[in-house]
């Protein structure tokens, strides 16, 4: 970066937790709950926990480069990517707390339906 004197100045680098961070961010909304889907027919608790694993990855890493990134006085940057992923994992977490609050409500009506056959004599 140039300075209006002439000198030229160094940009500091991206911190590499916070790139990962959102890198396992976009994961855990994307490729995660795919993988999920395709391993449920397993286990159905795959179709929940892959995605939660990417949640758990990105909050660490983001947190990771949050801290570094103050510590480190200027010489890291990659706030915004860091505090970004935070936001997409929070986000996540809150949808998947909705599902988990509603889905009683969404899978009871088949259950019943499913359940009421009549018995031959």
């Amino acid at each position: 970066m140039m300075t209006s004197s002439g000198t030229v100045r160094a940009v500091p680098p991206y911190n590499t937790a916070a790139i990962c961070s959102l890198l396992f961010a976009v994961l855990a909304w994307t490729v995660l709950p795919m993988a999920g889907m395709w391993l449920a027919r397993i286990s159905l608790m795959s179709l929940f926990v892959l995605p939660l694993i990417g949640v758990s990855m990105t909050l660490r890493c983001a947190r990771s480069a949050l801290r570094t990134i103050h510590e480190s006085g200027g010489a890291w940057r990659g706030e915004g990517l860091a505090k970004t992923a935070q936001k997409l994992a929070y986000a996540q977490i809150i949808l998947f707390a909705l599902l988990l609050l509603f889905s009683p409500l969404i899978t009871r009506p088949v259950l019943v339906h499913h359940v009421s056959v009549s018995v031959p004599q």
